[in-house]
């Protein structure tokens, strides 16, 4: 037997230990979203002549062994949303053996320890690699930037600390980096902004310090932007809102001081909008009732001050919470309406406003969905589409 496709079944109990013996031949095992337990099968590394092992979201336990490097022919290695689990990473140093891999996937399980620098030792045929939603700790390593031909690297959701490093600019095919909600400091790499191909760049959850780099702009490609939940202080540049292929920015809970710049009404594509929990004043743009296709707009907890701009009238349906003295205004608004009854801000001496979307929820704003599944998804359509091409080489 070459192939067993197994993917999208009820298929349960757990895979044959010796199956790398009795299927010597074995070039790929697609066995995701079935209900697979147990352990790992070390006899893996017996199937040289391996090229695909595809089994995200079963139940396998257990750690993932370390003599997975002798697979030379292996491609796609994944094994995200299961329940594997250590303090031992050492697996993924063994792989950096692996010269020809493509896609790598361990995410959402439970591997714990320090990242190892031997990552930035993976093949540089590398174009997929995930490891966000576990236990692991440490730094991302300097030499990162040896993976040129990375599409995606997710690393949320950590617990990783240290600074994003400067060579993560010479990744320049990425289209989507992920590193939310971890323990990461320092300021934003100004090499960044030479990612021109990344449509998402999610950095919020962090302890990232220092201004917005103006060089974001030149990533024309970006679609969401999220640097929401860090320590970032100064303006927010103007040169930010001519991202016109912007659907997502997040800019909340920082300690961002000054105007909303006028230009933001150039974000004709923008879909959701926080700024709220910061420092920003002055009045609220007319520009903003340009963005037309705005469904959620968080502005609150700030110190903006004067009247809902009648430019709001072109806004989707929106769900406004407003201060008493202001609270008139929703009447001139057929598509807006108050949410919750008003309240007073301590030391505000003109109103301020929270816009929400009737449709969307907070968590929307907080993380809990965000585009991953966008780009470049390793999801069993992706797998089989190019299957036919990986097996002729």
């Amino acid at each position: 037997m070459t192939y067993l496709e197994l993917t999208l079944n009820k298929f349960n109990g757990s895979l044959p230990p010796d199956m790398g013996v009795t299927l010597p031949n074995l070039r790929g095992f697609y066995g995701g979203g079935n209900k697979f337990s147990g352990p790992f099968p070390t006899s893996l590394a017996n199937a040289s002549k391996l090229v695909d092992f595809d089994i995200p979201q079963n139940s396998l336990t257990g750690t993932l062994p370390t003599n997975l490097g002798s697979l030379q022919h292996l491609q796609l290695f994944q094994v995200s949303a299961n329940h594997f689990g250590s303090n031992d990473l050492s697996f993924l140093n063994s792989l950096s053996n692996c010269t020809s891999l493509q896609i790598l996937g361990f995410s959402r399980n439970a591997f714990g320890g320090r990242l190892p620098s031997s990552i930035a030792n993976f093949s540089t045929k590398l174009i997929w690699l995930t490891l966000n939603k576990n236990y692991i700790s440490g730094n991302i390593p300097k030499e990162i930037g040896n993976l040129y031909n990375l599409q995606a690297l997710y690393l949320s959701q950590n617990m990783l600390e240290g600074s994003i490093p400067e060579s993560i600019g010479k990744l320049l095919n990425l289209q989507g980096l992920l590193i939310y909600n971890c323990s990461i400091s320092g300021e934003v790499p100004l090499s960044i902004s030479n990612l021109t191909r990344l449509s998402v760049l999610d950095l919020g959850g962090n302890m990232l310090h220092g201004r917005i780099p103006l060089t974001l702009s030149n990533i024309s490609s970006l679609q969401m932007l999220n640097l929401g939940d860090n320590l970032l202080s100064g303006t927010i540049p103007q040169q930010i809102f001519g991202l016109s292929s912007l659907h997502i920015l997040y800019l909340h809970q920082n300690h961002l001081t000054g105007q909303l710049p006028y230009q933001v009404g150039s974000l004709k594509n923008i879909g959701q909008l926080t700024i709220y929990e910061n420092k920003l004043t002055g009045e609220i743009p007319k520009s903003l009732g340009d963005c037309v296709v705005l469904e959620l707009l968080y502005m609150q907890d700030n110190l903006f001050e004067g009247n809902i701009p009648s430019s709001f009238k072109q806004l989707k349906v929106l769900d406004v919470q407003l201060l008493a003295r202001i609270a008139k205004d929703v009447s001139r608004f057929k598509k807006l309406r108050q949410l919750t009854k008003p309240k007073q801000l301590v030391g505000m001496a003109t109103p301020v406003m929270n816009i929400m979307v009737v449709e969307q929820s907070r968590k929307l704003c907080e993380g809990a969905n965000r585009p991953e599944a966008g780009i470049l998804k390793p999801s069993h359509g992706f797998l089989w589409r190019n299957r036919s091409k990986r097996h002729n080489t």
